[in-house]
């Protein structure tokens, strides 16, 4: 359960979750990790986009729902040994 929002103008724990976050993602060879699934108990996740780029997303809010739907491959560092 996450109930913690980061307040992204606290300059000592922005910078540094954003970089474990990428770390932990990269080593594990992810497309995509929340801070949740590491203990950290904030509203933060990593996610690879284009094939190559990183971006982090604090405290993100889904503003728009599309009906589109996209079939891909899926799986979860929470569970490595599944996919």
């Amino acid at each position: 359960v996450v109930s913690d929002t980061l307040d992204i103008q606290d300059k000592l724990k922005a910078p540094d979750l954003y970089e474990m976050l990428i770390q932990h993602m990269v080593y594990h060879e992810g497309i995509g990790l929340s801070a949740n699934q590491i203990g950290i108990p904030f509203k933060v996740f990593s996610m690879m986009v284009n094939n190559k780029d990183v971006i982090c997303c604090f405290n993100p809010k889904i503003i728009k729902e599309s009906d589109e739907q996209v079939i891909f491959s899926e799986g979860c560092l929470s569970f490595p040994q599944l996919f």
